[in-house]
């Protein structure tokens, strides 16, 4: 049986969304970024985990608004740092 080959996706996809926060974890090659394309209401927020290097998507996910500070702050708590604020 063939297999089919898994599309890779990156990060350029999201040059399009306004990013919100950015958050990195020392001596670890993920980075988390914050974004939206909900605008001007900006409730539904991207989660998008991404090689730093390679740009290469691993992850995407949708939280609420309301939930990005706790999501942070959870984050925070697993070593994660915020790097940026757009």
């Amino acid at each position: 049986m063939a297999r089919k080959k898994k599309e890779i996706q990156y990060i350029s996809e999201f040059d399009n969304h306004k990013k919100i926060c950015q958050l990195n974890k020392p001596r670890s090659p993920r980075t988390l970024l914050f974004c939206t394309e909900d605008l001007p209401d900006e409730w539904l927020i991207d989660v998008v985990e991404y090689k730093t290097k390679s740009g290469e998507m691993l992850d995407t996910y949708y939280i609420t608004s309301k939930e990005m500070p706790e999501y942070i702050k959870f984050m925070g708590k697993a070593g994660f740092t915020k790097i940026t604020n757009f």
